[in-house]
Parts: C-alpha cells; sequence; structure tokens
C-alpha cells in the first residue's frame, strides 16, 4: 500500500469515523449519541468500511463484529495534521487521486506555473485539481505563478502517509516471510480473530 491509497481511505467519511472515533466494534459504530446529533452510518457502511481497512492492515477484524486498529496513533495524527491545511480534510480527495497526489508533491517543493504541472498528469486533470485546491483556498494564483499555502505541512502530511503505510505493510510482509519459515504461525490468524482481548 502506498501513501496516496491510505489517503484513499482516509477520505471516506466512514473509514474515517472508524481509525478516529474510538470505536472498536460495529454495535458502537452505529449507536447513536444523545448528545451529537450526527447521522451514524448503516451497519452495511461500517461492514464494508471494515472491509476496506482490513485489506490495507488498517486494522485486525475479530469475531463478534469487533476489531483491532492497527497504529491509530499514527492515523489519528495524520488527520489532525490534515486538518490544519487550508483546505482542511478535503485536502485528502486531492491527495487520494493520482495526478493530485503529484500536484501537492510538486507545488509543496516550491512556486510553480501551471505549464510546469505538465510532469503530473494529463493536461485536463491536472487543471482539475489545481481548480479544486485554488477553490479550497489551499493555491493561490499570482500571474501565471501557483503558490501552495503551508507547504511544509503538505509535504508533512503525504510523508506521514507514506510512512505509515510502508510501517502497515511492514507489519504483514514481516508476518508473512516468518508463516513461510514456520507455517505453523499461521495458525495464530484464527486465534486472533476468536479472542476479545485488543
Amino acid at each position: 500500500m502506498t501513501g496516496r491509497q491510505l489517503a484513499i481511505l482516509m477520505h471516506n467519511r466512514v473509514c474515517r469515523d472508524l481509525i478516529e472515533g474510538g470505536h472498536r466494534s460495529i454495535k458502537e459504530a452505529i449507536a447513536q449519541d444523545p448528545d451529537v446529533p450526527t447521522a451514524r452510518p448503516s451497519r452495511a457502511q461500517v461492514r464494508n468500511a471494515l472491509s476496506k481497512l482490513e485489506l490495507a492492515g488498517v486494522v485486525r477484524i475479530r469475531k463478534g463484529g469487533y476489531w483491532t486498529p492497527n497504529r491509530p496513533d499514527e492515523l489519528v495524527d495524520i488527520l489532525t495534521l490534515t486538518r490544519s491545511l487550508p483546505a482542511g480534510l478535503a485536502t485528502l480527495e486531492n491527495l487520494a487521486h493520482p495526478v493530485g497526489w503529484s500536484v501537492i508533491a510538486r507545488l509543496a517543493a516550491g512556486q510553480t506555473t501551471r505549464r510546469d504541472l505538465h510532469v503530473c498528469g494529463d493536461s485536463a486533470r491536472v487543471t482539475e485539481q489545481v481548480k479544486a485546491l485554488v477553490r479550497a483556498r489551499a493555491v493561490v494564483k499570482q500571474a501565471d505563478v501557483l503558490i501552495l499555502l503551508n507547504p511544509t505541512d503538505h509535504r508533512a502530511v503525504q510523508d506521514r502517509l507514506d510512512t505509515t503505510a510502508k510501517n502497515l505493510g511492514m507489519f504483514d510482509m514481516v508476518f508473512a516471510e516468518m508463516c513461510l519459515s514456520d507455517p505453523d504461525l499461521r495458525l495464530c490468524s484464527g486465534q486472533l480473530y476468536c479472542s476479545t482481548e485488543p
């Protein structure tokens, strides 16, 4: 998994709620809080989000609708830092798109012209991403020059997404290598699923 793929998951509202909501079961995730009158996701939406998060190695699913998050502090830190950007969580939409990821990376390196962004993808997609960043007030146009506001923070979000994606993938890779040398380790998958401990 890459940082951009992790941004795709974090852009999904239900996935984001499961990551930072502190929920550890489907029952908790769909329960309505009387003090917070926001709409809660349905059981099907939570299950769908959990499947995506499990495939990415973000959570480990256990029986009875429970799960254990992997690296929850890192993931919440990414969301906190992303909220501090000029466009806030809307930045995740750009970061989830391959061209948007490249445009932000190029603009984080320093101010540039629209013409210099041709290396980020085809013209129509680059224009679409730049317009979205301008609408979100993350990019300022001065004559022909595009300036990304808070470029250091944008780069930090991309760095943290890549680092966390690498760390999530490393756990799975190391475990897979261990299973190849000791096939009995595969038995613990069922034990982890059936455990009631986080």
